[in-house]
């Protein structure tokens, strides 16, 4: 017995509806594909992932062999830097979120002041600071904040600032790293540990 064209299509459909319509002649190859995911395009979406994370694996490589060679650059000098001085230059609105995440981690002691500085990127169309569109020569007003802790806490510091001011966007900020020779308490004439130490601070919450 004949079928309908109709009864082909009804029964090539994997639905109970048996609506779907089957490929006509004049249909392209490429409009099938396109029409479900296939192995090839699965596949190149799995490449990208994997391209994606072994340039993301060797950007942390590179980051701490960076950051191995400037250790090495500075013990070169032959002499020990119990102290490091920490700069961060960030946006002034972030200054108070600095602060605090600094406090709770035990760093109670820090200088902060305004600054002005021009940090144009080739490309990026400039920084953007309240809703204003800033130029090339142009400068941004923002906050150097000053910390000076020994050398097992640098990191502390650092990833503190990094964490809490973080945008992703042009401008927030760049973190110098500098060593400190010694450090002196003025009111008593204490030098070294003892000087930079802060009552309640990171050492004493880490004894506990």
């Amino acid at each position: 017995m004949a079928m309908s064209t109709r009864s082909i299509v009804s029964l090539s459909c994997p639905h109970a509806h048996g609506r779907c319509k089957a490929p006509s002649a004049n249909t392209s190859l490429l409009q099938v594909q396109l029409r479900a995911p296939t192995q090839a395009r699965l596949a190149l979406r799995a490449r990208a992932a994997d391209s994606l994370a072994a340039s993301q694996r060797a950007l942390s490589v590179r980051v701490r062999a960076e950051k191995e060679s400037c250790s090495k650059a500075i013990e070169d000098f032959g002499v020990p830097y119990p102290f490091y001085k920490i700069e961060a230059t960030i946006r002034k609105w972030r200054v108070p979120y600095v602060t605090e995440a600094l406090s709770k981690s035990g760093i109670r002691g820090l200088t902060a002041y305004d600054v002005a500085g021009i940090g144009f990127q080739k490309g990026s169309g400039g920084e953007r600071n309240k809703g204003i569109q800033y130029g090339e020569n142009e400068f941004v007003d923002k906050t150097k904040i000053e910390v000076i802790v020994v050398k097992e806490q640098v990191d502390l510091v650092i990833n503190t600032i990094v964490n809490t001011v973080q945008t992703g966007e042009i401008g927030d900020g760049k973190i110098f790293v500098l060593p400190v020779i010694d450090v002196v308490r003025i009111r008593t004439g204490e030098h070294g540990y003892a000087a930079e130490r802060m009552s309640g601070g990171y050492s004493d919450m880490t004894a506990m």
